[in-house]
């Protein structure tokens, strides 16, 4: 696990990496991750993820 800052909010949080990371068990649309990837060049927190999560 690497510990990494969101770049959203700034909170600290565990990253698994691309294999073994919570956040691969997130769906996001197409769109949505388009749009948090030009707010974040790189991961953010379990809470601004699942904030920003949408129905398809």
């Amino acid at each position: 696990m690497k510990i990494k800052k969101c770049e959203l909010c700034g909170s600290t949080f565990e990253c698994g990496g691309i294999t073994g990371c919570w956040c691969s068990r997130v769906h996001l649309s197409r769109r949505r991750r388009m749009q948090l990837s030009s707010m974040a060049k790189d991961c953010v927190c379990p809470h601004c993820i699942l904030s920003n999560t949408e129905e398809d």
